[in-house]
């Protein structure tokens, strides 16, 4: 029997071991490194789709979890409606077929108002002529949820608060903007998009307070094109059909699935829309601009 060499014998081992146990690559995800937009070539993009929008009527399910006062987690789902109008009336109702109404997040030019039944069966509700009023006690925000549906028109004019950043990020091909607002001793980021770069459509917003916590979070996608009698449907404006939210402060969730999106729908939205429902609604009225709690 031939023997093998001492110094040939480790090397041949290694060869067989190599050869046994392939090792992996390190693969390098596509990365997009092309050419960009300025600020103002994407904004001038994304507001030739938002300023087309101005009504909004649409009809599909939710998910929802809710936590109470004593931080007791409720699940529902069901069926949703969302109505909205420029520049900041909303409805957006849940309901289950068997408990009836489940939720209703809403806001008028005067007030905003988040009612959940029937187990917290509670009415949180505030006017925006107090600016100072603590809207964390709300699980869900009207005024963030404004926000998230990535509709509303942007101020061209970047001096003007809150004061728009642009960034690129190349591993997601997507552009980040960040709006910025002076506080009286520094300057807080207040909201960050980002949007696609070949369609401008959004794909995530993160909204933050002025220590930089993110209060809402809100994944968007499956894009489709409003249902309209006015506009020939390849020159219609986009909305989200599918959104993923979250409160991270309440740790209330909602994710939103549109089977239809329409511009109006047999009239609505209408003025009927978006009416404050009233202390009645709920057994347990929170007044936040008040910061009081009313037990009936």
């Amino acid at each position: 029997m031939m023997r093998l060499p001492g110094r040939l014998l480790p090397m041949m081992l290694l060869v067989v071991s190599a050869s046994c146990c392939p090792q992996k690559s390190a693969t390098r995800e596509k990365i997009y490194e092309g050419p960009t937009q300025t600020l103002s070539e994407v904004v001038a993009d994304i507001n030739r789709n938002n300023q087309r929008i101005n009504t909004l009527w649409a009809r599909g399910n939710f998910r929802a979890w809710f936590r109470d006062d004593r931080n007791a987690e409720q699940y529902v789902d069901g069926d949703c409606n969302l109505q909205y109008r420029k520049p900041q009336d909303l409805n957006l109702t849940g309901k289950d077929a068997v408990l009836g109404p489940i939720f209703q997040v809403g806001s008028n030019s005067e007030r905003y108002w988040l009612l959940v039944k029937p187990k917290i069966d509670t009415l949180w509700w505030g006017r925006y002529a107090n600016a100072d009023a603590d809207v964390s006690k709300m699980p869900i925000r009207p005024d963030l949820l404004l926000e998230v549906l990535g509709v509303g028109d942007i101020n061209p004019d970047f001096r003007q608060q809150p004061l728009p950043v642009l960034k690129f990020n190349n591993d997601r091909d997507v552009y980040m903007i960040t709006w910025h607002v002076m506080r009286p001793d520094r300057l807080v980021a207040q909201k960050e998009v980002w949007y696609d770069r070949q369609t401008k459509r959004p794909r995530l917003v993160n909204l933050f307070d002025d220590n930089g916590r993110i209060v809402l979070r809100a994944y968007l996608s499956n894009h489709k094109s409003i249902q309209s009698t006015d506009e020939a449907s390849e020159s219609r404006p986009t909305v989200a059909t599918a959104y993923d939210l979250y409160f991270p402060e309440s740790k209330a969730k909602i994710v939103l699935t549109l089977s239809e999106v329409r511009s109006t729908y047999n009239g609505f939205p209408k003025d009927f829309s978006f009416r404050f429902p009233g202390s009645s609604a709920a057994a347990k009225e929170i007044a936040i601009d008040e910061q009081q709690q009313s037990q009936r």
